[in-house]
């Protein structure tokens, strides 16, 4: 089997040694190679990627570190950022099943008054009107989507 590269490689030795053995014109139809720069990936080592800002609007860096699973992938936050992140996706979770109207009533109630304007803080966090979030989880419902994807979506939406 020929290995093109080899050839190449073979060229530019023998041209740089006597430039008179390579034809000019040949060189000219053939296209050059493109030199691909390979990225090294940088090692994050245990830190975790979840970053607060200050009231200046600093980021702050998590001190804590990530465990890494139990498949050997290093998770992108530590434990507390992740447990934080999934209530954050239980509560916007729940925000869509009320919009559904597929929630318990009492247990909308029952949030509403243990945590009054968690659904105003939804919004805000989120950065959409309570007509464009429902308009969004309307139409993704009649596509066929969990709840629990469409809430994942809605966080993602704004990266």
């Amino acid at each position: 089997m020929i290995d093109i590269i080899q050839i190449r490689k073979y060229d530019c030795v023998m041209e740089e040694l006597d430039p008179s053995l390579i034809d000019n014109e040949l060189d000219e139809e053939i296209p050059e190679l493109e030199v691909i720069q390979e990225e090294e990936e940088e090692e994050r080592g245990f830190n975790c990627l979840w970053d607060e800002m200050d009231e200046k609007g600093n980021d702050i860096p998590c001190l804590l570190n990530i465990i890494p699973n139990t498949d050997g992938t290093m998770p992108d936050f530590c434990p507390k950022h992740t447990e934080e992140h999934q209530n954050w996706l239980d509560i916007l979770e729940l925000y869509i099943m009320d919009i559904l109207k597929i929630c318990d009533p009492i247990l909308i109630k029952k949030m509403n008054k243990d945590q009054s304007g968690w659904k105003k803080n939804v919004e805000e966090q989120l950065g959409l009107t309570k007509y464009m979030i429902k308009k969004f989880v309307e139409d993704k419902n009649k596509d066929g989507i969990t709840t629990k994807d469409i809430a994942i979506e809605l966080d993602n939406l704004n990266e």
